[in-house]
């Protein structure tokens, strides 16, 4: 088992963030806030989505909004999750892969992308290091097989340390540079979808660079 670090957080969150939580909590299903959401937390950046891993299936997901009259979209449920829509905001709820917190944030991609948010304790839950390696600008990943796994991980690496200027960890790095191959085996619209997200970030740092000489 990994070793478990809690750290303190307070952070304001939207209503219906807060709805979909009390109300899968009120039937007794744990459920966290995890990922991208929690890293801009922390990063005290405003998330452009949030996204909760909980204990209920897809379907026990379902019965739950379906009770409480909320919108919800669960055409991804064969893959384990579900989309609920609050005031045309989209949160997706996806089941732990495993059997717990832990074991869903250990299969995670990188370190800093590997923390959940407890609302009720409003705690931090870190199992891989994640918050020491943000204060340190490191982007690690949580297991060096995750780029043999899915190559694509690559393109997510790069896009990262452009976007927040981290530097890439020499294991992960290796592991990217001997994956590369891999990409040749990856849909061509795949391929298309990532260049176009890492362009995307190269663009602002480029013209933030050019405002910042005038």
């Amino acid at each position: 088992m990994k070793e478990k670090r809690t750290y303190k957080h307070n952070c304001e969150l939207p209503d219906y963030v807060v709805t979909i939580h009390n109300l899968m909590k009120r039937r007794g299903y744990e459920i966290y806030l995890v990922g991208g959401c929690v890293r801009d937390m922390l990063l005290e950046r405003t998330p452009d989505d949030y996204d909760f891993c909980c204990s209920a299936s897809p379907e026990e997901i379902v019965q739950v909004l379906k009770e409480n009259n909320i919108e919800y979209d669960a055409s991804g449920s064969i893959v384990g999750y579900v989309i609920a829509i609050i005031n045309n905001e989209k949160i997706d709820l996806v089941k732990f892969k495993g059997n717990s917190l832990e074991e869903d944030l250990c299969n995670r991609d990188f370190t800093m992308n590997a923390m959940a948010y407890d609302i009720d304790s409003r705690e931090i839950v870190d199992y891989m290091g994640g918050k020491e390696d943000m204060e340190n600008k490191i982007i690690r990943c949580c297991d060096e097989r995750s780029i043999e796994k899915n190559p694509r991980t690559i393109f997510r690496a790069i896009r990262f340390a452009i976007q927040f200027g981290f530097r890439i960890d020499e294991k992960t790095y290796d592991s990217m540079k001997n994956n590369v191959p891999a990409l040749e085996h990856i849909r061509i619209s795949a391929l298309m979808k990532d260049t176009a997200k890492l362009l995307k970030y190269s663009e602002k740092l480029l013209l933030a660079e050019r405002d910042s000489l005038h």
